[in-house]
């Protein structure tokens, strides 16, 4: 995705005389069978005001969402939430899907908790596959679903049929979710830790962030938003922290002076050193060093 494309907004509601294929339940909800990606919205980078999901019944397609290049196959759910950018790119001939919208009232109207995991869904990972046996029930949710949306019945039935439905299909999604959001947070655990074993390989060399992701493999703002959320402080200040310890420990147990040890931890100069130093402790070298004398 070039960073220098507008990102353009799509009221999704207002632009479904466009596809002429879809289904609805009122403005909450819409279906749209596709067989080529460009039954999407735009030729450029945009956001939409729903949330949406795109299932793969055959062939594949490609799609970033927020700059993540997602590869759909058969069985495969992509996963966007309204205001996340989608990059529409390419398409298999063969490629045949479903594209899900839904409001953002659309949980709150089917009465689903707030703890439910696709309404708290933390889109690291936009993409889901499922086995065979799930795509199978899923599909079946989902034709179920379209029948109804077509079904010539009392509006009041029909949108009662059509909750039931829906939250049975939400809840065949149930299980994957919950599934990976177990995988992701063992992963950001051994991430997280072997972030703090670089770090201390090489935080007297290195204090940018995106030398760090670098090392982990990471985008620079992942990787900075893994660390916060899994131990509570940012890289920045890990990185601060390993720095100040090493620097109260050489002046403490070591005979450097000043400019030495500012030279060992790869300050510029010591009125750097001096003055991180003081930022961290409330003291300047000199002080700590002599505080330690006076005690």
């Amino acid at each position: 995705m070039k960073m220098n494309q507008n990102v353009k907004t799509v009221l999704w509601n207002q632009n479904m005389d466009h596809h002429s294929r879809y289904k609805s339940i009122g403005d909450i909800f819409y279906m749209i069978r596709v067989d080529k990606f460009s039954a999407m919205a735009s030729s450029v980078p945009f956001t939409i005001d729903m949330g949406l999901l795109l299932i793969c019944f055959q062939g594949e397609v490609e799609v970033g969402v927020d700059m993540q290049v997602c590869h759909l196959h058969r069985n495969d759910i992509i996963v966007v939430l309204p205001g996340q950018i989608i990059d529409q790119r390419t398409s298999s001939e063969d490629f045949k899907g479903l594209m899900m919208l839904y409001s953002t009232s659309f949980f709150t109207n089917l009465n689903f908790p707030v703890n439910f995991p696709l309404v708290m869904y933390d889109i690291s990972k936009p993409l889901l596959s499922f086995s065979e046996e799930q795509f199978c029930l899923i599909r079946s949710y989902c034709t179920s679903v379209e029948e109804i949306c077509d079904a010539s019945i009392r509006p009041v039935l029909k949108n009662d049929v059509f909750k039931y439905l829906c939250m049975s299909l939400m809840y065949a999604f149930k299980d994957e979710i919950e599934r990976f959001s177990a995988q992701q947070a063992d992963m950001n655990r051994v991430v997280s830790k072997k972030f703090l074993r670089v770090l201390a390989a090489n935080f007297r060399e290195h204090r940018d962030l995106q030398f760090y992701a670098d090392e982990l493999h990471l985008s620079k703002k992942y990787f900075s938003v893994l660390i916060k959320n899994e131990t509570g402080r940012t890289a920045s200040e890990w990185i601060e922290e390993f720095i100040i310890l090493e620097a109260t420990k050489l002046l403490a147990t070591t005979d450097y002076t000043i400019q030495e040890v500012s030279i060992a931890m790869n300050f510029a100069n010591q009125s750097f050193f001096g003055k991180f130093f003081k930022r961290m402790t409330g003291m300047s070298p000199k002080a700590y060093r002599k505080s330690l004398l006076d005690e």
